[in-house]
């Protein structure tokens, strides 16, 4: 699967990057946001889920997701938010806009990968 990891931490983006891989996935990176709307509408490769964290400078993932939603080819893509912000008022405002899952931090390979797995781009 071809996954777009959108972190601002480059640490945290390389560790993800590499875990995914690991499990044979091709994963791509954007710093914030507004770049991973920028790679999204000039990839040519299809982008099958998208892990965002939600608290990032320039455009946060909820707004990323938002206008992900507003690109007709990406309307329907999975997108799973990496967040340690898992306030009850916050998950059900990630929900509402279309957030698969919510992977918690610190990083939990298994579960993680069960989510990932799971998650498929609606037909």
């Amino acid at each position: 699967m071809n996954i777009l990891i959108v972190e601002d931490s480059d640490t945290v983006r390389r560790e993800l990057k590499k875990l995914l891989e690991k499990h044979g996935h091709k994963a791509f990176e954007a710093e914030n946001g507004a770049d991973g709307i920028s790679f999204l509408e000039n990839t040519k490769d299809e982008i099958e889920l998208i892990i965002s964290d939600l608290e990032m400078p320039i455009m946060d993932g909820m707004e990323l997701i938002q206008k992900c939603r507003e690109i007709p080819k990406y309307e329907d893509t999975p997108c799973l938010i990496y967040t340690s912000n898992i306030r009850p008022d916050i998950r059900n405002k990630l929900k509402n806009h279309g957030i698969q899952a919510i992977l918690p931090k610190p990083l939990k390979e298994n579960h993680m990968m069960k989510i990932v797995s799971s998650v498929r781009k609606k037909s």
